[in-house]
């Protein structure tokens, strides 16, 4: 099991920021967050640096992509950008 440990960064949730909090990692899936230190021997350790850590926070509003835009008005267009995204 190859753990990352997310240290030093103020991680925001649903209720409130947690300042110097550390998140733990394993592979795609959060085992844990936390405002106290985990000892995890071994895991690699990510110092936030005092930086925001936000969860989820992805940007879902797109124009087009692949070189095609939604502008263009074509089905090849529509279908390309369908193609890159469901790529990515």
């Amino acid at each position: 099991m190859a753990l990352t440990k997310i240290i030093n960064g103020k991680i925001i949730t649903p209720h409130r920021v947690l300042n110097n909090g550390v998140i733990v990692i394993d592979g795609d899936k959060i085992l844990e967050v936390s405002e106290s230190n985990i000892e995890i021997p071994g895991a690699e350790i990510i110092d936030a640096k005092g930086n925001y850590i936000a969860p989820g926070f992805i940007d879902i509003h797109v124009h087009g992509g692949g070189g095609y835009d939604f502008m263009d008005a074509t089905v090849e267009a529509f279908l390309k950008i369908a193609e890159l995204h469901a790529r990515f």
